[in-house]
């Protein structure tokens, strides 16, 4: 595609890191190809000059009224979303009306995504141990007011930590030094833009006030966050069944939390349970979660450990009798949100 370049006049306003939208469509306006630019949902939301002229004699009347997929290219738009979706970065299609005849070319322009969570505190009194306080050194004054302002870190007290995100450290995005969400206040609004170079995967939340994390988190207060295009870097994942599985660990009823094994003939105790997406997994019973797979049917498993203070050793074991079992091979995709390479893999 060929064009000239056109530079705003000295009268125009320089906004730091935004541009105009008469701007833009000056500029579109100087290339020597009609171009449209629509929604993902195909309403059209600016057209060129040239593309106008097109438009004009087709007589299809107002383009803020048309459609791009079922208007003028006439096309169920899965079709083109599955295109891209499989890794073309461009989808040309050969369209005819009449007697006229034009191929169009259609590119996917990624937006950056935006991370919007709404925190609530309802954590009780009875629920926090013994209101422990941590007092933090800075930024007291309007602490109970202000969620940013700092102040005394308590049970009861929290915040969340977006891990692996490499966004601001800063209030309302991602800090957790300062910010503190008391018991019963107002909703707390998060709210980050999430960088264009973000490595594709699995991500996660937790909450991190500082001296009572890892009381939240046994809670089961985490969550996974996917940043989608793994299918990219990996193309052997693309179009597999997919699942999130959230490994958690939770405190035992009655047991202590320093319990270890005993000496002798004493049987191990844990001190800890696990879950599986929230299906708890229980001593000294341990009955399985289930999952459901068809038979020969290969999956794309997101595995997140989310869990306080456990490390795990997975395996994937068929169980061809109650005495046997036997290892599945699993090849690994991603460790920690980095694609790892198609050769990649263990048993």
């Amino acid at each position: 595609m060929s064009g000239s370049v056109i530079t705003p006049s000295i009268s125009e306003p320089q906004a730091q890191g935004d541009v105009s939208l008469g701007f833009v469509t000056r500029l579109l306006d100087t290339l020597d190809k009609s171009l449209l630019v629509s929604e993902r949902s195909g309403r059209i939301l600016m057209v060129n000059s040239r593309a106008r002229k097109c438009l004009d004699s087709l007589q299809l009347g107002d383009f803020n009224r048309l459609n791009l997929f079922t208007d003028l290219l006439e096309v169920d738009a899965k079709r083109i979303f599955a295109d891209i979706e499989s890794g073309q970065h461009e989808v040309k299609l050969d369209l005819a009306r009449g007697e006229k005849r034009t191929c169009a070319s259609i590119q996917w322009v990624p937006e950056p995504d935006w991370l919007v969570v709404e925190l609530k505190n309802e954590i009780t009194p009875a629920a926090a141990r013994n209101d422990q306080r941590m007092p933090m050194a800075i930024g007291t004054v309007g602490a109970k007011t202000d969620p940013c302002a700092g102040g005394i870190m308590m049970d009861g007290a929290t915040n969340l930590h977006f891990h692996g995100l490499a966004v601001p450290p800063v209030c309302h995005q991602d800090e957790a030094t300062r910010t503190m969400i008391a018991p019963g206040a107002p909703t707390f609004e998060y709210r980050m833009r999430i960088p264009e170079n973000t490595p594709p995967g699995l991500y996660w939340y937790h909450p991190h006030p500082h001296g009572f994390s890892e009381r939240q988190v046994l809670g089961g207060a985490s969550g996974a966050l996917i940043v989608e295009g793994i299918e990219h870097a990996a193309a052997q994942v693309a179009g597999l069944p997919e699942r999130v599985l959230v490994l958690r660990d939770q405190l035992i009823g009655g047991v202590p939390e320093d319990s270890a094994k005993g000496d002798g003939d004493e049987p191990y105790v844990p001190s800890l349970d696990l879950s599986l997406n929230f299906v708890p997994i229980l001593y000294p019973l341990y009955k399985p979660a289930v999952l459901l797979v068809r038979p020969q049917q290969r999956e794309f498993w997101r595995v997140l450990n989310a869990s306080a203070d456990t490390f795990f050793n997975l395996q994937l074991l068929d169980w061809p009798n109650p005495d046997t079992q036997v290892a599945q091979p699993i090849q690994v995709i991603a460790i920690d949100g980095v694609p790892v390479g198609a050769d990649f893999a263990i048993v």
